[in-house]
């Protein structure tokens, strides 16, 4: 019973993180700081987004916990959390692993 409680909790938790990164735009964006920390304006300029977008965007990342900030001087430069996103890797795996093979057969 309590496995099952933390396999839902973990479900829980996935489809959250999912649901951020199904967006194209935030996908994109975690690819970019992938390659390592960019100010909001290399994101603007890479992906040909609105200032005001890329930052809705970061907000939403950030709320999720997938990337980190820090502030230097009156810019913020944004970077992947690298140990999110490796956990993230995980639960997915883990999820997709306790999972039975295959669909169900119809006894027909």
């Amino acid at each position: 019973m309590l496995i099952d409680m933390f396999i839902m909790y973990s479900i829980q938790d996935l489809s959250a993180k999912l649901k951020v990164i199904a967006d194209p735009n935030r996908l994109k964006i975690l690819g970019f700081l992938a390659a390592g920390e960019k100010c909001v304006c290399q994101i603007e300029d890479a992906l040909s987004l609105n200032q005001n977008l890329v930052s809705h965007h970061l907000k939403v990342l950030r709320d999720a916990g997938l990337i980190t900030y820090c502030k230097c001087g009156k810019w913020r430069h944004y970077s992947l959390d690298v140990e999110a996103a490796s956990r993230l890797q995980v639960e997915f795996s883990n999820i997709i692993t306790s999972c039975p093979s295959g669909p169900p057969k119809c006894n027909r």
